[in-house]
């Protein structure tokens, strides 16, 4: 329903600004290390590609890659979207599966 999407999606932009007040410390070492800086400044550029796409992927857990961009500096609005708009596939195939009685076949 459009009530429990809105409090998924409350809770996926939680972890972003969260993270970032909880551990600076980890921000300063991952900013030093080069190859975390140049990922940081394509997903600033890019942010909402990268956060639709890696949405898409079901080989990044999703836990993982919010942490990965609590530590970048994507910006909350491309990753609310991108995560929106990553997640709406597999949300439909979800929903559309228990409408149809899909599984009922398996049990």
């Amino acid at each position: 329903s459009h009530r429990s999407c809105c409090k998924a999606q409350h809770r996926l932009s939680r972890p972003v600004p969260v993270h970032r007040l909880i551990v600076p410390q980890i921000m300063k070492v991952a900013g030093r290390n080069k190859r975390f800086a140049a990922i940081d400044r394509a997903i600033s550029r890019n942010g909402l590609k990268f956060v639709t796409l890696l949405r898409l992927s079901p080989l990044l857990p999703l836990a993982f890659s919010n942490y990965l961009y609590g530590l970048t500096s994507v910006e909350l609005g491309p990753y609310v979207l991108g995560s929106w708009l990553g997640m709406l596939p597999g949300t439909y195939a979800y929903v559309a599966a228990g409408e149809t009685d899909v599984l009922s076949c398996c049990v």
